[in-house]
């Protein structure tokens, strides 16, 4: 299999297409006129953000400016974020899936031009740039649920795209919290608009057409205006009130003072509205809430019963607080506030919430949805069946590059459960080695030992390839070699995680011939590398491949053929948008081929992509290479400061790791400059 087909299988194995598409209108609402005339007098603001807790309609708002744009010929895409999208590995394909339905939605040929193959390297958000100026016709962006993004890649990558937005492009943020963005940055220059909370609750007259237009018992214009007094206006509050007007109490507390606030306004109202549906749709309802998304299929498995589907659909068309995720209305999703309270409920029935969790892991396990599988077993507390999943799982993630995601999970789990799976202690390693857990290794180094040279590396038993590594990082190369001599790389039926595992010890090998001077067994090496990589189908390793064979160029004499070698690799394995830890490798070797070649510009945009994550997960000796020759570029270029700035900070990062031999080799370095510059009592 070809290299970039394996890794465009990677990328699209980790999409959610649900994410994609834009929530169903619900039926009735009240268009926000006043909000789109808002939006429509801000001619300069090219980034708008709803912001406001839960409830108050940002989704619903967003869908109608979506409607809106498309009525006007606007061509339009939509991305609901999550909690999963801080790692970048995942969220740049969602992104990358995203621009591509955009541009099919124009002239353009989308598919031929998505693919992150520029002939030179530039900025992601460049690269995004360049790909809507092809539009070159309104489009709007739609992007829900911003508030669960926290990673700085992310954040930094959307910092950079919305400051250097076309004129003819928006980007609507549905968001809980104000994000960081740059939001400062963006209103000196007007081109932000935030709508807050208070403008998207509902004004009376708004309450009004809202209860005229809903389905409910009729409600007369003094109990409208009792219900926005006592709502404020917060929509959430005004369809709960809609759904439970049938009962008498409800109507009756209209009439009298309450010292309700607003959370506690809809719990009650939350509450009397799951008393008010049949006993039917209330086991339903409680029993389903624990699924942070639902389909007909897995709600029968929770359920036991074998109409979901059809409850579901009578469930949104009722307005009780679900909506579908998908045009095929396979996949929906409670409101959050609902389903809170719905879940509230059902943990008053005893044992009715961990039986739900139980089934739900069983039916995710079953269809290899391993992360919601993982969060049912942790929340019943099943930390041995999680553990299981999570081992079976995190080969999956770390040869892929996905150590942000592999962390995240896996630190969830008891530390006695890790270390009862050699399997899983391997695979948790090699992510805390990269991502520098220091406290994770600490924890798992005497089981690391006590499994060196005791295993078979193809049965992930064989602690050895990941403590060579971890030794890399410390800079003990002399324990790497030793501990990486007696593992056989000459094994063609190894597959999947050990694939990748005997590709990064062949890796390693190449790295000590380099390091020795043996170009022919260095080059002998890679070769067996690049064909484990393909068989493991994996890009972290490969990126380190690229990059060595690009550095046994360059120890040849050829430089120009070590550029090429890097640029394909770069776009073999879509590392313009995918940040992964691969890219750290293979875009630091680039930079010193490119400072060697006089190509400086090249290496300048190369590092201020990936600086980043080269700083975070690169091993000691690529994060040299990349920061010292960019430092040498900028006094070159008479940016005397920034050079300096850029050995400071690889001072820091050098401390941090207790990397005394970088520690030095920084201190030659300004013993260097100083010479250049004529101050020898400096120098001394």
């Amino acid at each position: 299999m070809a290299k970039t087909q394996v890794v465009d299988d990677a990328l699209s194995s980790v999409l959610s297409r649900h994410k994609l598409f834009a929530p169903t209108e619900y039926p009735g609402a009240v268009q926000r006129e006043g909000i789109l005339s808002s939006i429509e007098a801000d001619v300069t603001a090219r980034v708008v953000i709803l912001q406001g807790p839960a409830g108050h309609g940002k989704t619903t708002t967003l869908c109608q400016i979506k409607r809106h744009c498309e009525q006007s010929a606007v061509h339009t895409a939509w991305l609901t974020v999550d909690d999963s999208d801080n790692d970048p590995r995942r969220f740049f394909p969602h992104f990358q899936a995203m621009l591509h339905s955009l541009l099919k939605q124009s002239s353009i040929d989308g598919e031929a031009d998505l693919p992150m193959s520029a002939t030179s390297s530039r900025k992601r958000p460049d690269w995004v740039v360049d790909r809507l100026l092809t539009v070159n016709e309104p489009v709007a962006i739609f992007l829900d649920e911003f508030q669960e993004i926290n990673s700085p890649v992310v954040l930094q990558f959307f910092r950079d795209l919305f400051a250097r937005l076309p004129n003819f492009v928006r980007i609507y943020v549905g968001s809980r919290s104000i994000p960081e963005i740059g939001l400062a940055n963006l209103k000196v220059k007007h081109l932000v608009q935030v709508i807050q909370a208070d403008a998207l609750r509902f004004n009376l007259v708004e309450v009004e057409h809202f209860f005229h237009n809903a389905d409910a018992v009729l409600v007369g214009q003094e109990e409208v205006e009792a219900i926005f007094r006592r709502s404020e206006g917060w929509p959430a509050a005004l369809q709960l009130f809609s759904l439970s007007m049938s009962s008498p109490v409800v109507r009756e507390s209209l009439v009298q003072n309450s010292d309700f606030r607003p959370r506690e306004l809809a719990e009650y109202l939350a509450e009397t509205v799951i008393d008010l549906q049949t006993e039917d749709v209330q086991d339903f309802l409680l029993t389903t809430s624990i699924l942070n998304r639902l389909s007909a299929t897995l709600c029968d498995a929770v359920t036991g019963r074998d109409d979901s589907q059809e409850m579901l659909v009578q469930l949104e068309r009722s307005g009780l607080f679900l909506r579908s995720l998908d045009p095929t209305q396979h996949w929906f999703k409670y409101h959050t506030l609902f389903s809170e309270c719905l879940r509230e409920q059902l943990r008053e029935r005893t044992g009715a919430e961990q039986e739900a969790h139980r089934r739900a892991a069983e039916w995710h396990l079953q269809h290899d949805s391993n992360e919601e599988a993982i969060f049912h077993l942790l929340a019943i507390r099943d930390y041995g069946a999680a553990a299981d999943c999570m081992e079976h799982w995190a080969g999956q993630l770390v040869a892929s590059g996905q150590l942000v995601t592999a962390e995240r999970w896996a630190s969830r789990l008891p530390i006695d459960e890790v270390l009862k799976r050699p399997g899983l202690v391997i695979k948790q390693a090699w992510a805390a080695a990269f991502l520098r857990r220091t406290e994770t290794l600490q924890a798992l180094m005497p089981t690391l030992d006590s499994l060196a040279e005791g295993g078979d590396v193809a049965e992930t038993t064989d602690s050895s390839i990941v403590l060579a590594m971890i030794a890399v990082g410390s800079d003990e190369f002399q324990r790497t070699f030793e501990l990486s001599e007696h593992i056989d790389i000459n094994r063609p039926d190894v597959q999947d995680f050990g694939a990748f595992e005997l590709g990064a010890a062949a890796n390693l090998s190449s790295f000590r011939w380099l390091v020795e001077g043996n170009l022919e067994l260095a080059r002998e090496h890679l070769a067996i590398a690049q064909d484990f990589n393909t068989r493991g189908e994996t890009s972290f390793s490969y990126g380190y491949t690229v990059g060595l064979s690009g550095l046994l160029l360059m120890i040849q004499g050829r430089l120009d053929d070590a550029i090429s070698r890097m640029q394909t690799g770069m776009r073999e394995a879509n590392m313009h948008q995918d940040k992964s830890v691969a890219s750290a490798a293979l875009v630091s070797c680039q930079i010193w081929a490119f400072y060697e070649a006089g190509k400086w510009s090249e290496a300048d945009e190369l590092f201020s992509q990936h600086r980043d994550v080269i700083a975070d997960v690169a091993l000691m000796d690529f994060l040299a290479v990349a920061y010292l020759c960019m430092s040498r570029i900028r006094s070159a270029q008479g940016r005397d400061s920034e050079a300096l700035i850029l050995i400071d900070d690889l001072d820091l990062i050098a401390r941090t790791n207790r990397w005394a031999r970088l520690v030095q080799t920084i201190g030659w370095e300004r013993v260097r400059r100083a010479l250049l510059a004529g101050d020898l009592e400096r120098a001394n």
